[in-house]
């Protein structure tokens, strides 16, 4: 199956080169030294400079430092000429409480790379369209240790600019609806988006592909939040919905027919793929980028980049 990511609106920053800086920052919870060691490590053996944020291991209380700690730190990494690229160090959640305080004419005047999962989706989402350019729904850094390889290598072609267009991705499953479609991507965590519901953060996704996913969450909770965002009108229009990894959660039978029925009276196609979340397998997915699915494709080798 194959996603063809050829979105030139919003646009793609540029990537790295070699012994180009990376910064790392923490948007919510707080960071223990030990959950981002091994990450800046291999980080360094692929060639970048890993730059910690002078606040990373700020505490104030279950978050990195206060709200306005995490989003100065956060605008000090794009407003820096030598900082390439910004990856999160973690989840946790905060984002929603700090992403006030940016100033997003500044992120715009600066593009850079920016990379997480979890709660920063509310960023991915906030700083793609309010600043014009694609982010990067992937591993963190406190991820990284524990990714597989094609996670990995994925993780790096993003951050030097080596990703092709062209993705062959395997155990990608049409649970209901059409099987070649194409549209916005817009990719994060379940419970972030749905916090967004009734708020300033709510975003119209007419049109587009919803890549979601979640962890440790019963079905009957996957139900609660799902249906309520159905009520706020967040699937208007929606063209498809890929479910991800859903680690620590109910069995994905469960959660899959869940959808298949919440959406089966709609023109939203059900899509399942567990190549994107909070388990070992975490892809890359553009955050904004228009893209193509066609299961229609057939790969014998399964998975690659060409």
């Amino acid at each position: 199956m194959v996603i063809n990511k050829s979105g030139m609106q919003p646009s793609y920053p540029p990537g790295l080169k070699s012994g180009d800086s990376v910064g790392i920052i923490a948007a919510g919870g707080k960071v223990e030294a030990s959950a981002v060691e091994k990450g800046c490590g291999i980080i360094t053996e692929n060639g970048f400079v890993p730059v910690v944020s002078g606040t990373l291991f700020r505490q104030n209380g279950y978050f990195a430092g206060s709200d306005r700690d995490r989003a100065e730190s956060l605008m000090e990494m794009f407003l820096d000429p030598d900082i390439k690229a910004v990856v999160c160090a973690r989840g946790g959640y905060g984002c929603m409480r700090m992403a006030e305080f940016l100033d997003y004419d500044l992120i715009a005047a600066n593009p850079k790379i920016f990379m997480g999962f979890s709660d920063n989706t509310l960023l991915l989402s906030e700083i793609t369209s309010r600043s014009g350019f694609i982010t990067w729904h992937g591993p963190m850094v406190s991820s990284i240790a524990s990714s597989d390889k094609e996670s990995v290598d994925s993780f790096f072609s993003v951050l030097s600019g080596t990703w092709k267009r062209l993705w062959v991705l395997h155990d990608m499953v049409r649970l209901s609806g059409k099987t070649r479609l194409s549209g916005e991507a817009v990719c994060g965590n379940l419970t972030t988006f749905c916090h967004t519901a009734g708020t300033k953060y709510q975003k119209s996704w007419s049109g587009c592909l919803l890549f979601i996913e979640d962890i440790n969450e019963p079905v009957y909770k996957i139900d609660r939040m799902i249906f309520h965002m159905r009520l706020a009108g967040m699937f208007d229009g929606l063209k498809a919905v890929i479910l991800g990894c859903f680690d620590g959660s109910a069995p994905l039978c469960e959660i899959h027919d869940l959808f298949f029925r919440e959406f089966s009276s709609t023109e939203t196609a059900v899509i399942a793929w567990p190549g994107f979340g909070h388990g070992t397998r975490n892809i890359p997915v553009p955050f904004g980028a228009n893209v193509l699915i066609d299961l229609n494709q057939v790969w014998s080798n399964g998975y690659r980049l060409s």
